[in-house]
């Protein structure tokens, strides 16, 4: 499987407990880099056998996470409070499976899901569309392959980490999607969303002529 580019080492620098939230705006919250991942390595270091078998027996695989944390953090367990707004705020409220969004390589984004209901998720400051937009972002595949698109954040792991997860279907770079030729989608259902996406998505300017211009 193609491996994304590998994460910084860790810093082993006791982090600040409080993180650098800038403002919230546009339904985002700013953060520095390093606060993200202080935060990711707290929850990596929360994960204890107990959940290590819980998340195998939701069908991911000890070869994933072993191959995932030969580069990063596979995954982490954090206590959040969840918003209307699809943010979270780690703290109070219940444990969280939570996963690293990465963009180029870098850390941009935290993404936290439930064990009981995993088709439901937050991120931590809303940047992130997509879980994995590196595979979105290559649009020259070998062999006209269709990129991989899962329902949750879940299902991706379950399916080794590979392909992409839609995050924000709000956001307007689903748009780009339409520049792949082929898209596989793991459910009907995640199919019919895409569909209606792409379909919502085209921007149509108004179309006048010129005697229509002269008459107003």
């Amino acid at each position: 499987m193609k491996s994304p580019r590998k994460f910084s080492p860790r810093n082993t620098a006791s982090p600040s407990t409080t993180p650098a939230l800038c403002c919230s705006c546009f339904g985002e919250v700013v953060m520095k880099g390093s606060d993200l991942e202080a935060e990711m390595f707290g929850a990596a270091d929360s994960v204890k056998q107990p959940h290590l078998d819980r998340i195998r027996a939701l069908g991911v695989t000890p070869a994933t996470i072993a191959w995932l944390g030969s580069w990063s953090v596979p995954f982490g367990v954090v206590s959040a409070t969840t918003e209307a707004s699809g943010i979270y705020q780690p703290g109070d409220g219940p444990a969280h499976i939570l996963q690293p969004v990465f963009d180029n390589g870098n850390l941009i984004d935290l993404v936290i899901w439930h064990s009981m209901r995993p088709e439901r998720w937050w991120t931590r400051t809303g940047v992130a569309w997509a879980l994995n937009v590196d595979d979105i972002a290559a649009i020259d595949r070998w062999g006209g392959d269709a990129l991989h698109l899962h329902a949750s954040p879940l299902d991706w792991l379950k399916n080794g980490a590979t392909g992409a997860v839609v995050l924000d279907w709000s956001a307007p770079e689903v748009a780009t999607l339409r520049q792949h030729d082929r898209i596989e989608c793991s459910t009907p259902a995640l199919a019919a969303t895409l569909t209606h996406a792409l379909q919502t998505s085209v921007h149509m300017p108004a179309i006048e002529t010129k005697e229509n211009r002269l008459a107003a």
